[in-house]
């Protein structure tokens, strides 16, 4: 099966290079990009856990607790860690415009 199936046939592969360099650079500049892309990363990486090694909210940085809340993102399809704060904002139906809602809880 070489040709992909569904919307994947609609999407351009980037040329191959470093992740989140864009090609058709010259290389001394893609090595420049790239390491800026390796420290932020991580940088991002030692900012996600607090101390301890503690779990973070995923939208305002609180420490979370061992039982915290979750919001889905509609348009990113993506699930995130919330505090109980940042979940309750997401209730109700129409909260940010309908791009978040807060998972319901057992």
């Amino acid at each position: 099966m070489t040709d992909p199936r569904g919307l994947r046939r609609f999407v351009k592969r980037a040329a191959e290079g470093p992740a989140g360099v864009p090609p058709g650079l010259p290389p001394s500049i893609q090595e420049v990009l790239a390491a800026r892309v390796a420290a932020r990363a991580g940088a991002a990486r030692a900012d996600a856990d607090g101390p301890g090694g503690a779990e973070r909210c995923e939208m305002c940085r609180e420490v979370l607790g061992e039982r915290h809340g979750h919001v889905v993102d509609l348009e990113k399809r993506s699930l995130s860690c919330t505090c109980r704060a940042c979940y309750l904002l997401f209730t109700h139906e129409g909260a940010a415009g309908g791009r978040y809602r807060a998972v319901p809880e057992e």
